[in-house]
């Protein structure tokens, strides 16, 4: 039972690109990238979403009826410009 070198590649061949062995690889990629994707599935916390923020938020400064210096005291340490006005 001597095989030649030809003869097993065809083998080899034959059995490589028959319907089962395709069919079974297919399937097993599809299983493994299924569990890869649960594995490294990462799902963010209920509590805390991601809201768009247009600049810096800091607590905004009143400005007294009363104040000498005006329009300076609207500017916190931080240099914005935050002004709440009592409606």
């Amino acid at each position: 039972m001597d095989m030649s070198f030809e003869e097993l590649f065809h083998l080899i061949k034959v059995v490589v690109l028959s319907k089962e062995v395709l069919g079974a690889a297919v399937v097993i990629i599809f299983i493994l990238n299924l569990v890869f994707y649960i594995v490294s599935y990462k799902k963010r916390p209920a509590g805390k979403r991601r809201r768009r923020s247009f600049g810096a938020r800091s607590s905004p400064v009143k400005i007294s009826a009363n104040s000498s210096s005006g329009q300076a005291d609207a500017y916190d340490s931080s240099g914005s410009d935050n002004i709440s006005y009592d409606l």
